[in-house]
């Protein structure tokens, strides 16, 4: 049987009902929507944890936060937990990881993560902890989280976009690959390079139902 190639792409704090494919229609989503119309989209898949760490730590191992360890932000998944990855590598595919982990100690923007648990993820040639930066600069020394908001080639979700494409061309031939792109948007602090910055007005972009219950702010009064 022929091994397919396997690429996940891995947001951070992205609701699902943003995506046109799943019913979202402030922001077109074409590229995402094809992803789903030729693959599978799934409408009842959940997470029983819904912050950061344990989400991974769940997703990454098909364990519970109790029984993997990574039960809260901080606090990394066991070191004798096992990975999906693993499973892929067993089979004969070339793991690679790019972006944000989150599944180490606490580690501040740009850390090395140092030694922990990679859940059989090989290549991974800049292992720091992304945090929330909002570009990414390669140095002799290594890469540079920054917090400044850079261009289309330094802007991390850019950035992650251009170095999963070199792994898909460098890797290697005679293998299948499982590619792992962590990317740190949406997830705040709120702000995107430009055009992106000023393609949306705030006051036009509809309130979703799960604030109706709350009081609706000035800004957003439209009468």
């Amino acid at each position: 049987m022929e091994q397919k190639n396997v690429l996940i792409i891995y947001t951070d704090q992205l609701r699902r009902d943003v995506l046109g494919c799943y019913g979202g229609h402030e922001v077109l989503t074409p590229h995402i929507d094809s992803i789903a119309e030729e693959g599978l989209a799934l409408d009842e898949f959940y997470t029983p944890s819904a912050v950061c760490t344990p989400s991974r730590g769940c997703f990454m191992t098909g364990r519970y936060p109790h029984a993997n360890g990574a039960y809260r932000n901080g606090v990394p998944v066991g070191m004798q937990e096992h990975g999906f990855a693993e499973a892929f590598h067993l089979a004969g595919y070339q793991t690679g990881y790019i972006g944000k982990w989150h599944l180490a100690d606490h580690k501040e923007s740009g850390d090395l993560l140092g030694e922990y648990n990679p859940l059989g993820f090989e290549d991974w040639k800049d292992k720091v902890e992304f945090g929330h930066c909002k570009s990414v600069i390669r140095t002799q020394d290594g890469i540079r989280p920054e917090r400044c908001v850079g261009d289309e080639r330094t802007y991390t979700t850019d950035w992650l976009a251009d170095e999963a494409v070199s792994f898909m061309e460098q890797r290697q031939k005679e293998k299948p690959f499982l590619l792992m792109v962590s990317i740190p948007d949406p997830h705040q602090p709120h702000e995107v390079r430009a055009p992106y910055d000023t393609m949306f007005d705030p006051k036009r972009m509809e309130i979703p139902e799960s604030f109706y219950d709350r009081e609706i702010p000035d800004w957003a009064d439209r009468d």
